[in-house]
Parts: C-alpha cells; structure tokens; sequence
C-alpha cells in the first residue's frame, strides 16, 4: 500500500505497521524490562502492569512520549493506519512525487 509518513510517500506492507494498542503492550514490555517487579504491600507485581492499572493517565503519557520518541505515524491519504518504527523507515521504498 502507498502511505505518508513525515510528508514523503513510501510503499509498505501492512505487517510493518503497529497498532495503538500494540505500542502500549511494547511500552509495557519496555517498563518491564527496566524497572522489572515491583513490591506493593508484600506482593510483587510487573512495574508496567502496575504503572497501567493503577495510573493509566501516567502510562498514557508515557506511552506518548515512548510512541514520538521510536515510532512515526503512518496515514493512507487522509486515514490514519497505524505507526511504523521509525527504524523501518531507512529499509522502505520511497515514491518518487511526479509533480
């Protein structure tokens, strides 16, 4: 499918984009994997499971920051698709603009 990213038009496939709901799994994941398990009264628990289920207004702003930080938005005309790691952008195709 051809899609704009950052104003340049690219054809891609569609297992390269990401969902929004994805970026937040990878995100949590990404929590995980530095803060690892947390202690809250005696019980442990995933720190980004915990940071999502107790203050998901700090997760979601988080999740923005980790989101524009690595991925970049992918839009089909005026439709938004999904996101694409912004390393992935180097290896696609680039349409050339014939005006």
């Amino acid at each position: 499918m051809l899609v704009t990213i950052n104003d340049t038009t690219y054809e891609i496939s569609g297992d390269a984009l990401v969902s929004e709901r994805k970026l937040e799994d990878l995100f949590e994941e990404e929590l995980n994997e530095i803060y690892g398990e947390v202690k809250v009264c005696g019980y442990e628990y995933e720190a980004g499971r915990l940071l999502r289920e107790v203050d998901p207004t700090a997760f979601r702003c988080g999740c923005a920051d980790f989101t524009s930080e690595y991925y970049s938005e992918v839009w089909e005309g005026s439709k938004f698709v999904g996101y694409v790691h912004n390393d992935t952008i180097d290896s696609l195709d680039e349409i050339e603009d014939d005006d």
